[in-house]
């Protein structure tokens, strides 16, 4: 079984992931300070985005976490071992050589050590 995964944005399109990160982690801030609370972060990817903002891990643990999320998600976890183990195999590869997703990752903060 082969598993073929586009490179780079839906339909041509651009997405400025620098940007985009920063303007979430905004939000997330203002809406904190709106309601004088903690944000309280309700999934996987949200926990994760909240230890990078606060210097708990760094990009590669991020990247580590996030590759663990999905493979841990419903539809993946229901598929066949053999189709699992193939599946990783390909994001780590795509995530090495993929320069849309190398930026994406570069995005996520900083790695260990700057």
């Amino acid at each position: 079984m082969d598993i073929k995964i586009p490179s780079g944005p839906p339909e041509g399109g651009s997405i400025d992931a620098v940007n985009d990160a920063s303007q979430t982690a905004e939000a997330a801030g203002d809406i904190a300070e709106a309601n004088e609370a903690t944000p309280v972060v309700s999934d996987g990817i949200s926990r994760i985005a909240e230890q990078v903002a606060r210097g708990e891990i760094d990009r590669a643990q991020a990247v580590d976490q996030i590759l663990a999320h999905v493979m841990d998600g419903n539809m993946v976890a229901a598929a066949p071992l053999e189709v699992r183990q193939e599946l990783q195999e390909v994001l780590n590869s795509l995530l090495e050589t993929d320069p849309y997703l190398r930026s994406l990752s570069a995005a996520i903060g900083p790695a260990t050590g700057e």
